[in-house]
Order: C-alpha cells, then sequence, then structure tokens
C-alpha cells in the first residue's frame, strides 16, 4: 500500500505508527504502559491529521487520542 502512495503521490508523507498496546496511549500517570506527554507529542504532531487502522474499539482509540491534552 505504501508502494501505492509513493507512485500516485511522490509528495505525500506518511508515517506509521503501529500502536499494539492499546494503552500506550494513555498518559504515564494512568496506566504503566502510558506515554509521556512529550513522547506522545513527538509521535502525534498538532495539526497533523492521523488515521488509524483498527478492526475494532473506535471509540476507545478516539478516546485515548483526541481527549489527550499535550497542548
Amino acid at each position: 500500500m505504501i508502494a501505492a502512495f509513493k507512485w500516485e503521490a511522490p509528495g505525500l508523507r506518511v508515517r506509521v505508527v503501529n500502536v499494539v498496546d492499546l494503552m500506550r496511549l494513555q498518559d504515564e500517570s494512568q496506566h504503566p504502559h502510558g506515554l509521556s506527554a512529550a513522547r506522545f507529542r513527538a509521535m502525534f504532531l498538532e495539526g497533523v491529521p492521523v488515521v488509524f487502522a483498527c478492526h475494532g474499539y473506535p471509540w476507545l482509540i478516539h478516546r485515548l487520542v483526541y481527549k489527550n491534552d499535550t497542548g
């Protein structure tokens, strides 16, 4: 799929973040596997769209990513 993007839109920049443990998206104060605010901001840059390929729990991903007040 990435090869198709590179062919069709060579100027498009795509960053893939593979989240295996959803609790990594929690703040470190809320879960032992969680990320610090700085690490979260480094992975999910402000103003940059994020697309999750997820087969389940879309409400949980929305809650974990969009409620994270790192701004």
